[in-house]
């Protein structure tokens, strides 16, 4: 075990980096993509994908399923063809019992089961670093005792956490490209397995437990946010494409009904607010996969008139408006909006981004949701020629 976990840490460093460093950084990260993609092909063409398949089904848990996570992870980056079609034919020839699937369902069972059990201290858990992948890991308070460390926040926590972020985001990238067997293998296996493991169910299941917890970004703990912001991505790529199985499975009522409490949360001051903004771009865009090639006599564009009103769309409009406002009053910045600012690399940077561009899913959302308003009569308020998020874009 451990000779392979050292060979299985050496492909994931050959795979993760290569290529010169290059005169910039843009330079470098290109020269990294075209080495990456020639590696990809090497490991799969030496049987390493297979090798990560074999290990994860082998496997349930503990260091040598994180390696082959990570090594599978870094294999499918940028939706590599080659690898998705392995890990496809190996699922519908190999696996007869499923554990492929099942062991990915472990994790996202076990890490919900965490999260509706554990006791979140704000107080406690206030200090924190990031580490390398995104895990928020506690940082010791002067004075606490390691009793009380451990009752804060304990390290089988955070590996459990980690486990799950790597399982979310190799499920993500399996379905990379809108690659549609995969989607459905993912919600469904009963026509190649004989037990089933519905994993974007269960995922759904994630969104609708964060949305029931009161005041979520107040009291949320920063690792749950963590893994909200990874199930909505893979969620919006389970859908796009589209899939039109995964649209609907996705626009129950619940489903609906805890996207629209995510978007209603509050914007609470500069320590919450680009948690909060993270979280709600990604919504609207998972929001917008659903609709993706969906008519309006659809389902789904139904549902989400019903549960996703004008009021809400109108806040997020708003309030991403006046953020981007805020953020260039904030960094002194210009043509915000043509891209030429400077401001610190991080959350805020990405949020600027993705706000702009989640701008016209927020129009298509609120098109949508008020001609199927109209036609079924639902009464709103907002419904009008001037509603008040062009009045807010106005102001700002």
């Amino acid at each position: 075990h451990r000779a392979t976990a050292t060979i299985l840490r050496i492909f994931v460093t050959y795979v993760k980096d290569g290529g010169d460093e290059g005169s910039s950084p843009e330079e470098h990260q290109a020269n990294n993509n075209t080495y990456r993609a020639d590696r990809q092909h090497l490991l799969n063409d030496l049987q390493v994908t297979k090798l990560v398949y074999r290990l994860i089904v082998t496997y349930g848990k503990g260091i040598m399923f994180e390696l082959a996570l990570e090594l599978g992870n870094y294999l499918l980056n940028d939706g590599n063809k080659e690898c998705q079609s392995v890990f496809i034919g190996l699922a519908r020839s190999a696996d007869a019992d499923g554990e492929f699937f099942g062991n990915l369902y472990g994790v996202l069972a076990n890490t919900k089961a965490w999260i509706v059990t554990s006791q979140y201290n704000p107080l406690k858990a206030a200090l924190h670093v990031a580490i390398p992948g995104g895990v928020a890991v506690p940082t010791p308070i002067p004075g606490e005792s390691d009793v009380d460390k451990t009752s804060s926040m304990n390290l089988s926590d955070d590996e459990n956490i980690k486990t799950c972020l790597l399982v979310i985001k190799f499920m993500q990238q399996l379905c990379e490209g809108h690659r549609l067997e995969m989607q459905n293998l993912l919600r469904d296996q009963t026509a190649i397995n004989r037990f089933s493991h519905n994993l974007v169910f269960a995922c759904s299941q994630f969104v609708e437990l964060m949305a029931s917890k009161h005041q979520l970004y107040a009291h949320i703990c920063p690792q749950h946010r963590l893994v909200l912001v990874h199930i909505i991505e893979f969620l919006i790529e389970a859908c796009q494409g589209p899939c039109i199985a995964n649209q609907q499975l996705l626009g129950s009522y619940t489903t609906l009904a805890a996207c629209k409490l995510l978007l209603s949360a509050d914007v609470n001051g500069p320590k919450t607010r680009d948690a909060v903004i993270s979280i709600k771009y990604r919504v609207i865009n998972l929001l917008a996969s659903m609709l993706e090639n969906a008519s309006v006599d659809s389902p789904i564009s139904t549902g989400m008139a019903i549960k996703v009103d004008c009021s809400t769309i109108d806040d997020v409009y708003a309030e991403f408006h006046y953020f981007l406002y805020k953020s260039k009053l904030e960094a002194n910045i210009k043509d915000l909006y043509s891209g030429k600012y400077q401001i610190e690399v991080g959350l805020r940077d990405e949020n600027i981004t993705n706000v702009t561009a989640s701008v016209c899913n927020i129009l298509f959302i609120r098109k949508r949701i008020l001609i199927k308003s109209h036609e079924l009569q639902i009464d709103d308020s907002n419904q009008n020629d001037m509603p008040k998020c062009h009045a807010a874009f106005s102001k700002v």
